[in-house]
């Protein structure tokens, strides 16, 4: 590896982006690293980006024409393998060949003196597309665009006879989400350039019938079977991708690998319908005719499928479709319905007239005006008795008690900032967020409706909640859904910290969406417990083994749980760690900055009693 982190403690190695020791949570040294040297006098890599098997990315400079771009490196373990060597060049090749306003364009390449070879690609600015799904999906007409962008890219590679093979989300990035989106197909790197029938394709064939190559997720059910790939298995990948956009679900559900292979080859999708019923019925008949386990009876290019997608947005536009039924012909219906509407105008009338001598306390305020509470978007938390607590150093956190714990509805995701202005709007006069911008600070930035909320006070998290209809939960109740229902772990996972599953140890430097991390979750199915944001609980922070305050200068301080973007130790995530902040804005002047810095790695997520 090009990239290799030593604990100077234990003397475990690691790689990027780990920078605290799993076993101990002492700070990485860095041991090898290729930060600051230059490839061939021109490229001068600055900083680490990414990496996989085959290379490590770089973000880097041009030194002659002083220009930012990206390089990949392969990995040096490989650059004796000619099969490596091989598909590094060919992607080279095929990235080369796709010249398209929506492909990461490939600028140079080569091999230095001392056998590093390096690809050099444009720097592109964004966030990728796995990080903008929400749980329930994006909106149709801007899923439609961004498909469209992803088709455009696609069908210029298919012109060329190479088939991608590996389209998902995690290959796609978003340049100014939210506004003006511009969509960026990268990773051609497992390409498979077609044979145009004179056999002399510029790049060879580098698998053999029978092999399979790309993400289990995405593949299409010939690729399952180790069959040979054509355009249609990639409008197959496409018909994935906008099933998950639009329903922010996937089409199978499977625990392995294995058995997503086997789904896409002999099971029948859900019907979007079913998975996301907001989505217009033209729509989802044109991903599930993307979907079809015969090639031949999707789309055949990726401009007919997308031409499609765009033809059903101008049906809906325009005529009547089978979501928007004709009244006109039947008219009668119209006329009842006039009469009922009518009728219960009248009854209210007189149920409003017979109450009007109730007296209304002008000393009582407004109650916060809020929706009916909804149970969905939740989970429910069968309850059941486990030991709260651990066996940590601090003495804060340190405790073995039984408690027993009722059933109770948790969310299934922190409350994001869309959730969160739907409550401004409605309680006009209640303080916005101070990490808002927007609209005089009464909008969240551009692009981050789906991030959770952050720079919200305890105080303003119960009121959100009671607006809601809902709650914060209890430290315990957290603490039990945390662990799936109270087994003795320290993360949902398991009692070892697994690097990448949760957006914690600075992974990534801001929130991500709060379903981004599929793998953070509970067995119930709860999103970002141990990572993302941290989260306001209900609960005074005290001694486990007492009533006394653990900050008796803060005596109201309240709890909040679970590791953050920010947070630099694994045992800071653990569902067992505790901290606290001032439930408002401390009278202290000089605890106020470091309030404001606190709660922009804090939000929260709700609860909810079954009675």
């Amino acid at each position: 590896m090009l990239e290799v982190r030593k604990c100077p403690k234990c003397g475990e190695l690691y790689n990027p982006p780990d920078v605290m020791c799993a076993v101990d949570g002492t700070q990485l040294s860095t041991v090898q690293t290729m930060i600051g040297k230059v490839l061939d006098d021109r490229y001068r890599l600055d900083s680490w980006i990414g990496g996989g098997g085959m290379g490590t990315v770089y973000s880097a400079t041009h030194l002659r024409i002083n220009r930012r771009c990206a390089v990949k490196v392969l990995n040096p373990n490989l650059t004796g393998n000619h099969f490596a060597l091989r598909r590094f060049e060919q992607e080279a090749i095929a990235a080369c060949q796709v010249e398209h306003p929506n492909a990461v364009q490939v600028t140079d390449s080569g091999v230095t003196k001392d056998r590093l070879a390096y690809l050099v690609m444009e720097y592109v600015e964004g966030r990728l597309l796995r990080e903008l799904i929400p749980r329930t999906g994006i909106e149709y007409r801007r899923a439609v665009s961004l498909l469209t962008q992803i088709c455009n890219v696609i069908e210029v590679a298919h012109q060329k006879l190479i088939i991608h093979r590996d389209l998902k989300p995690e290959n796609i990035i978003i340049q100014n989400p939210g506004e003006n989106e511009i969509v960026k197909v990268l990773d051609f790197g497992i390409a498979k350039v077609l044979d145009r029938g004179q056999g002399n394709t510029q790049i060879a064939n580098l698998t053999v019938e029978g092999t399979v190559i790309g993400t289990p997720e995405y593949m299409s059910p010939e690729q399952c079977a180790g069959r040979k790939p054509g355009a249609t298995s990639d409008i197959y990948s496409i018909g994935v991708i906008a099933y998950e956009l639009l329903s922010g679900q996937l089409p199978f559900d499977a625990e392995t690998p294995t058995e997503y292979l086997v789904r896409h080859m002999t099971a029948e999708p859900r019907p979007l319908k079913e998975a996301s019923p907001v989505v217009p019925a033209l729509i989802a008949s044109e991903v599930m005719r993307a979907l079809r386990k015969d090639p031949l009876e999707r789309p055949q290019s990726a401009r007919e499928f997308a031409k499609r997608l765009q033809s059903a947005i101008k049906r809906i536009d325009g005529q009547l479709t089978q979501d928007q039924p004709d009244l006109s012909r039947n008219r009668r219906s119209v006329v009842w319905i006039g009469i009922v509407l009518l009728l219960l105008a009248f009854g209210g009338l007189l149920f409003w007239l017979s109450n009007n001598d109730k007296v209304v306390d002008p000393a009582v305020p407004p109650a916060v005006t809020g929706p009916e509470s909804k149970i969905e978007g939740m989970v429910l938390i069968k309850g059941g008795r486990f030991a709260m607590g651990g066996n940590s150093s601090s003495e804060s956190e340190n405790r073995q008690v039984e408690i027993d714990i009722t059933d109770f509805y948790l969310d299934m995701t922190e409350v994001t900032n869309e959730q969160y202005k739907l409550f401004l709007d409605g309680n006009p006069s209640h303080p916005a967020p101070f990490t808002w911008q927007n609209d005089g600070g009464r909008t969240y930035p551009a692009g981050e409706a789906t991030l959770p909320v952050t720079g919200v006070s305890w105080e303003d998290a119960g009121a959100y909640a009671k607006w809601a209809g809902k709650r914060l939960p209890t430290e315990a109740e957290w603490e039990f859904a945390a662990r799936s229902r109270g087994r003795y772990r320290l993360y949902p996972w398991g009692d070892n910290w697994r690097d990448g599953v949760a957006n914690a140890l600075k992974l990534r430097p801001s929130p991500s969406p709060v379903d981004g991390f599929r793998d953070d979750r509970t067995e119930q199915g709860v999103f970002g417990m141990v990572g993302n944001v941290s989260e306001w609980v209900e609960d005074r922070h005290l001694q486990y083994d007492s009533k006394q305050p653990v900050y008796p200068e803060c005596p109201d301080c309240r709890v909040y749980r679970g590791g953050n973007y920010n947070s630099e130790k694994p045992a800071v995530c653990a569902v067992t760690s505790r901290l606290s902040e001032f439930a408002r804005l401390p009278a202290n002047q000089s605890k106020r900055v470091y309030y404001f810095e606190s709660l922009k790695l804090i939000g929260f997520r709700c609860a909810k009693s079954i009675n």
